[in-house]
């Protein structure tokens, strides 16, 4: 496992851990083609602020049906 790939769990495990809320949504892609996320957290009971948040953020975004290449 990559350094960073151990740093990305180490995260999403964190968040979990706290009991915090979290969505992850599409946010993009880089100059190689390849997707990036956004993970969105908040406290305990916040999931229907995150949610609407996330969907706000996914309709704004032109590029969210898209798929990476050799998908």
């Amino acid at each position: 496992m990559t350094d960073r790939c151990a740093a990305s769990i180490s995260r999403h495990c964190a968040s979990a851990l706290s009991r915090n809320e979290a969505v992850s949504v599409p946010a993009g892609f880089t100059s190689d083609g390849l997707p990036i996320g956004m993970q969105l957290l908040g406290p305990p009971g916040s999931e229907p602020l995150l949610l609407s948040v996330a969907d706000a953020l996914m309709a704004a975004n032109p590029h969210v049906a898209r798929q990476p290449p050799n998908w």
